[in-house]
């Protein structure tokens, strides 16, 4: 186990814990951060390390963005705004 795999280790165990939407969404922030913190160069295979990171980063950005939407939607129709 390398450095990035404890992040995405400690990502599981915040998304586990999380209780409300944005709990999850934190916890996808947090993975982003922490990988970028990573040296990859001290990975087992720094270039397949670096093309993850890069590639997980992307996905989770993703995810959030369709979370966020997902919370506004929800937020909306509470309120009696539109419904899509």
């Amino acid at each position: 186990m390398d450095d990035l795999d404890r992040c995405f280790q400690k990502h599981d165990n915040n998304y586990t814990s999380a209780t409300k939407p944005m709990d999850i969404i934190k916890a996808d922030l947090a993975l982003i951060k922490d990988m970028w913190k990573v040296d990859t160069s001290k990975c087992k295979k720094p270039a397949y390390a670096e093309e993850y990171r890069l590639g997980a980063t992307a996905l989770f950005y993703e995810k959030i963005k369709i979370e966020q939407g997902l919370l506004s939607l929800s937020k909306d129709n509470k309120s009696g705004g539109k419904s899509w």
